[in-house]
């Protein structure tokens, strides 16, 4: 039995995709899911399961679909990887930087220089690093400002991803 962290992809946004996260703690449960726990109202959700990372994006956006009829991407991760990367800090930030640090959980590894390549330059400075499957962003004035948002990263995979502040790991 493992201990994921699964993440949903753009769930009570505005007014798009809302979901009750209870309803969904008790879907999962009757799914077979065990110690399921629901973090935020933004689709951070932690739970056993001896399934595969695979079977459980699929199993959950399944009963995403067919229970509360909506089309939400999932990305899973084993917890002690989210874990691992809560202890990396690759831009050398006290406490008080971190509140503009983000990662961008993707579906699959990319490396620097195809991220490098596609990069618009701007009249900012935000960086990122790669950490296989993630990209930590540091950006030097609010999120939604950046141009190395979510739908940047899903550009450059050509796949699902999403991202969350560094508070919420």
């Amino acid at each position: 039995m493992g201990d994921f962290v699964v993440l949903l992809r753009g769930v009570n946004v505005g007014k798009t995709n809302r979901i009750s996260m209870a309803s969904l703690r008790e879907a999962l449960g009757r799914a077979g899911f065990q110690q399921v726990r629901i973090y935020l109202q933004s689709g951070n959700i932690v739970l056993l399961s001896s399934l595969s990372e695979l079977q459980i994006k699929d199993a959950v956006e399944d009963i995403l679909r067919k229970q509360f009829q909506l089309d939400v991407r999932v990305i899973v991760r084993q917890s002690s990887e989210v874990r691992a990367l809560s202890q990396l800090n690759p831009f050398s930030l006290d406490e008080s930087g971190k509140g503009n640090l983000y990662v961008t959980f993707l579906s699959q590894e990319i490396d620097e220089e195809s991220v490098r390549a596609q990069i618009k330059v701007k009249d900012r400075s935000d960086l990122f690093y790669i950490n296989g499957k993630e990209a930590l962003i540091y950006c030097s004035g609010p999120y939604h400002l950046t141009n190395l948002s979510n739908s940047f990263w899903e550009r450059v995979t050509k796949s699902p991803a999403t991202t969350r502040n560094w508070n919420t790991i």
